[in-house]
């Protein structure tokens, strides 16, 4: 089972990402958390998230160190949403620049279907490095 944890101050974007990702990823499951405190403790508490949704304006720590704290305990890939502000991009630039799959990040508003494409890349993506398939195909000769 798919498992990905979003992390928003705004219970309306907490719903609707919830209910985007519970009806087009059949048997996902979503963790919620309206802080930074709260999404650290729930990574703390699970395991196997194939991915983190952190918006960046939580209202304790912001989205980028939230992202790098969460970075310290775990290889999941981190989307974060944000709106276009220049402390925003600095922010992430210098404090994510090491980690590759979370530097990048959405500009609010966003569109639910990105936000859901993103992480299904995402997730997949985890299934492919994980799984090997077993081949039986002969040598070319």
């Amino acid at each position: 089972m798919k498992k990905i944890m979003i992390a928003d101050p705004s219970k309306a974007s907490l719903v609707m990402t919830s209910e985007v990702f519970k009806d087009n990823y059949p048997g996902i499951s979503v963790h919620v958390a309206k802080t930074s405190h709260e999404a650290l403790e729930i990574a703390k508490s699970q395991i196997n998230f194939d991915a983190f949704i952190i918006d960046y304006d939580l209202p304790d720590v912001d989205g980028a160190k939230t992202a790098y704290l969460l970075k310290q305990m775990s290889k999941t890939p981190i989307l974060i949403t944000a709106f276009d502000r220049k402390d925003v991009c600095d922010s992430i630039d210098t404090t994510l620049s090491k980690f590759d799959d979370c530097r990048s990040w959405l500009r609010k508003p966003v569109n639910p279907e990105i936000v859901m494409a993103v992480v299904q890349r995402y997730c997949e993506g985890k299934i492919r490095s994980q799984k090997r398939i077993p081949c039986q195909l002969k040598g070319l000769a």
